[in-house]
């Protein structure tokens, strides 16, 4: 006769592990905000170059989720309790995508950092900002194209809704405060304003992506 396992989930898991990810992504993004937000105050580290903290708030979300999923992916143990995954050996199967997605994520952060804080102002001279962010985007393309290579269909299909996606998110945003600035309604969008929009829109696309296909559902 056949056996039915009835043993429990563990407690780390499904909607529990779900919540208690949520919460720690929600009070690591506060004290990430409340951080930058005051490096930007008066007599702050940053208060020269005011206006760039949605860039490296938005570049942090890129470095943080690399970093997570990298350390995932290299401890499997540890990517089963902190990604969305049933355990560990589907952390150990979807590696060779979910390494290089990560370490792209890190170098596309970077590069946003480097604008950011280079320019007169910044820290950063303008040949040392942009030798950072065109050498961290051209590696990050560069492992990008070779993660197309070895997803599986499923992946393809997500990279591609996810451009298609992004193309109108940006053109919706950044089009429409251009035509609003060009009538007189708003301020035009400043420089860093629109690097911050590139860098945002694939982000916001990627969640809507997965989350229209219903891969945000606890699964493990």
């Amino acid at each position: 006769m056949q056996m039915v396992d009835n043993a429990p989930k563990p407690f780390w898991s499904g909607w529990v592990k779900f919540a208690g990810l949520a919460l720690a992504g929600g009070v690591t993004g506060f004290v990430l905000a409340r951080t930058v937000g005051q490096s930007f105050e008066a007599g702050g580290a940053l208060s020269h170059i005011a206006g760039s903290e949605p860039a490296l708030l938005v570049a942090a979300m890129y470095i943080l989720m690399g970093v997570f999923v990298g350390l995932g992916t290299l401890s499997p143990r540890i990517g089963a309790a902190v990604l969305n995954v049933e355990d560990a050996d589907e952390v150990r199967e979807q590696a060779p995508v979910l390494l290089p997605s990560a370490i792209g994520c890190v170098l596309i952060g970077l590069s946003l950092v480097a604008l950011a804080l280079g320019g007169p102002a910044g820290p950063l001279s303008p040949t040392m900002a942009v030798g950072i962010g065109a050498v961290s985007l051209a590696i990050a393309t560069v492992v990008t194209v070779k993660t197309n290579r070895r997803a599986d269909e499923l992946m393809r299909a997500l990279f591609r809704e996810t451009g298609a996606a992004s193309f109108y998110l940006i053109f919706i945003t950044l089009g429409g405060w251009a035509a609003a600035a060009q009538i007189g309604l708003v301020p035009a969008p400043s420089a860093i304003a629109v690097l911050t929009l590139l860098w945002a829109m694939p982000l916001v696309a990627s969640f809507w992506v997965i989350g229209r296909r219903g891969m945000l559902k606890p699964r493990g």
